[in-house]
């Protein structure tokens, strides 16, 4: 059990969530974007949300201001990551989306900065959030909205996404990574900015 739990919980780690929320809303919306379209943004986002953050995490691991590039674990070890993604996101948005046709994908990433944004001030305060919880229920609420945007009902996407977070999130509780207020006050720093996002569009 501990096994497939740690699994899940390397599987899902919140360094692929905005890749996965892309490739799914593609899977939902794809019949509006040509094939190099898609290829590009896919790829401009692998390389600005896991290629990149990657390297620098190697970095900072090599400078000893992080134990890990895997998980990170105190407060004080997640302030320059989570600094640094909310820089990449942003370039992400103004340099290298900012001239596609994926507006609805755009505004996922917008609410991504202000997630992340949350959790640095969280860190700032000492306070310690499940960034597992943050980008799975951003993804999820994503997704909800897409679907309702494009009037598809794929149930089955839906309970999957559902399944996987909750086993993810149990594994973050079981290997005691994080206790349960953490785990919902990232939920709702993941979820709240999505919907924020979709009610001003």
């Amino acid at each position: 059990m501990k096994r497939l739990l740690t699994f899940f919980s390397f599987l899902f780690h919140p360094i692929v969530v905005p890749l996965l929320s892309t490739l799914l809303y593609f899977l939902l919306t794809y019949q509006y974007f040509d094939s190099i379209e898609l290829i590009t943004i896919i790829g401009q986002i692998t390389i600005m949300t896991i290629l990149i953050p990657i390297t620098i995490y190697k970095l900072l691991q090599s400078l000893g201001k992080i134990r890990s590039t895997v998980m990170l674990h105190s407060p004080k070890e997640r302030a320059l990551p989570f600094a640094i993604n909310v820089v990449l996101l942003l370039l992400l948005k103004y340099y290298v989306l900012y001239n596609n046709s994926a507006y609805t994908l755009i505004l996922y990433f917008d609410g991504l900065i202000i997630s992340y944004t949350l959790l640095l001030i969280g860190v700032l305060f000492k306070q310690k959030f499940s960034v597992h919880a943050t980008l799975l229920l951003s993804c999820i609420t994503f997704i909800v909205f897409t679907m309702i945007a494009n009037q598809s009902n794929n149930i089955i996407l839906l309970n999957v996404l559902i399944l996987i977070t909750g086993i993810t999130l149990s594994s973050r509780l079981y290997l005691q990574a994080h206790n349960t207020r953490e785990i919902i006050i990232g939920s709702l720093i993941g979820s709240l900015p999505q919907v924020l996002m979709w009610l001003n569009i």
